[in-house]
């Protein structure tokens, strides 16, 4: 079966749409993964902090930072559930953008046997003089 060029063209042109929407899920999920991990690390540095030096603080040696500790330790927790929700979402979206980067360059491939095949077939034409 023969395709047009616009057919063909239209082809790349879905695919790579495709292909860059695939990406832009995944850089966007990177972004997220990179700010969740850097709440959680400054969340356990301060948690660090006042473990290492319980002086510093006013309401530490009062005891009154129970519900501070309390309040961090659900939110760590609740971060590292985010956070295994993004990590699982981008293998997700890894699966999803290696299949979409395929069809691609099936699609690329598909357009330059297409070209190779028109000028073959012109290239027969001025041979035989039409």
């Amino acid at each position: 079966m023969r395709y047009t060029r616009a057919q063909i063209n239209g082809l790349i042109k879905i695919t790579e749409a495709t292909f860059a929407a695939e990406q832009a899920r995944m850089i966007r999920l990177s972004e997220r993964e990179a700010d969740l991990r850097g709440t959680l690390a400054e969340m356990r540095r301060a948690l660090h902090t006042r473990a290492v030096d319980p002086t510093q603080d006013a309401a530490i040696r009062a005891g009154a930072d129970l519900k501070w500790e309390a309040w961090v330790d659900h939110r760590i927790a609740a971060l590292n559930i985010e956070l295994a929700k993004v990590l699982m979402e981008k293998q997700n979206v890894r699966s999803a953008l290696k299949q979409a980067f395929g069809k691609y360059q099936v699609a690329e491939h598909f357009a330059q046997d297409a070209r190779k095949a028109r000028i073959k077939a012109a290239d027969a034409r001025d041979e035989r003089g039409y």
